[in-house]
């Protein structure tokens, strides 16, 4: 459910919730969601510092790093409650449950225990099958295909 490696769509999702958020005047996801295209500009700004200008129109870090930031704010968020409500701070708190929401809200839906179960056990029938079939292809829980020869083939 994570992202596709060099894919731009979070990005794209961020700023047309911007601008939603400025139309609905809707001060707090507008002032959250500017925290995180800030953050993501920085991290394009330390890729162009370090590439130079041979990537000045392409440097931009893709919906995996992305999802990093986002994960990595929603920590600082839930890290900050809690401290929050160890001083007594229940509107801090509540402020940053509100960010924590907005920001949980763009990341990819994660699974399910249900479904990871299923994964799993999809997983282990591959596994069990008979060993005198040969080399077969396995697809892990993400979808990542694992082929005993490159190319998909036999020896």
């Amino acid at each position: 459910a994570w992202p596709k490696p060099g894919s731009n769509i979070m990005r794209d999702e961020l700023t047309a919730a911007m601008k939603a958020a400025m139309r609905a005047q809707d001060k707090a996801r507008l002032g959250t969601i500017r925290l995180v295209l800030a953050a993501i500009k920085d991290r394009d700004l330390a890729i162009l510092n370090k590439s130079g200008d041979s990537c000045a129109d392409t440097c931009r870090i893709a919906d995996d790093e992305i999802a990093q930031i986002l994960a990595t704010m929603i920590k600082q968020r839930r890290e900050s409650i809690a401290m929050y409500r160890k001083a007594g701070r229940e509107d801090q708190a509540a402020a940053e449950e509100a960010e924590a929401a907005i920001l949980a809200g763009f990341l990819p839906q994660q699974l399910s225990a249900e479904d990871l179960d299923q994964l799993l056990g999809y997983r282990r029938r591959l596994g069990q099958q008979s060993p005198s079939r040969g080399p077969h292809r396995t697809v892990d829980p993400v979808g990542h295909v694992d082929d005993p020869v490159p190319g998909g083939g036999t020896e």
